[in-house]
């Protein structure tokens, strides 16, 4: 694999994601799941915006981080949300966690997970990737720019479904500009540092989005008089955030 850096790349985020796959449980660090899914996502950005014909690569990598989407949300939210001024709810939600993490990261689970990864480590030595030094750097930087015009065209009234493709569209330029960087093929620092920043506010937003609309599905079955005034606590910071877009 010499001189294919995004081949190496790849390569070590399989293995990053086979590490952390086993130690995902309800009651391990919440950081092994996060670093789980940060390298399947790294791979699937990567491998998109570089070889969008790995349709079955792109498949299976979707299919593990959907599984594990609802464990990193309900993460997310309950480090958000303050036990003290909301001691029910957090109560409810923590006992919510627990029952899901143990539906979803099962044996079965775990073993599939393994095998998969395995597989597409073994598949990625041979698929057809680029690996030109400018090639990488300009497909990275072409897709980095349209991100960044189509940023400076938002405003307040932009729909959420918009404002969500283009999350996703900082997630794969930041991942790119990373593994330039990493991989010593270009100091990408100052572009990294703006991307996590567009895409910290973007993720804030939908985050926040994602959870008032979760809230108000989990305390219709879960009632608590803590709802109402999270979701409308919520809503408020919502407004804030994208008065600022």
């Amino acid at each position: 694999m010499k001189n294919e850096p995004l081949r190496e790349y790849l390569a070590f985020q399989f293995n990053s994601a086979l590490q952390n796959s086993p130690k995902i449980s309800y009651c391990a660090d919440i950081e092994y799941l996060h670093k789980f899914r940060v390298a399947i996502r790294r791979s699937r950005s990567l491998l998109k915006l570089f070889q969008p014909n790995a349709y079955a690569f792109n498949a299976i990598l979707k299919e593990l981080a959907q599984k594990t989407n609802e464990l990193r949300e309900l993460d997310v939210f309950l480090d958000s949300l303050d036990p003290i001024a909301y001691p029910k709810l957090s109560k409810k939600i923590r006992k919510y966690r627990k029952k899901r993490f143990v539906e979803i990261c099962n044996d079965t689970f775990n073993q599939t997970t393994i095998k998969k990864l395995r597989q597409l480590h073994d598949e990625i030595q041979v698929l057809s990737l680029p690996n030109k030094k400018k090639e990488l750097i300009e497909s990275t930087e072409k897709f980095y720019s349209e991100g960044l015009r189509a940023f400076h065209d938002l405003h307040k009234d932009t729909s959420n479904e918009a404002l969500h493709e283009l999350r996703i569209k900082f997630k794969t330029s930041r991942y790119a500009l990373e593994f330039l960087h990493r991989c010593n093929l270009r100091n990408k620092r100052k572009d990294i540092e703006e991307c996590k920043q567009i895409q910290d506010h973007l993720g804030e937003v939908q985050d926040t989005a994602n959870q008032i609309d979760w809230l108000e599905h989990f305390c219709e079955s879960n009632p608590c008089k803590e709802c109402r005034q999270l979701i409308k606590e919520r809503k408020a910071y919502l407004n804030l955030l994208k008065k600022y877009m």
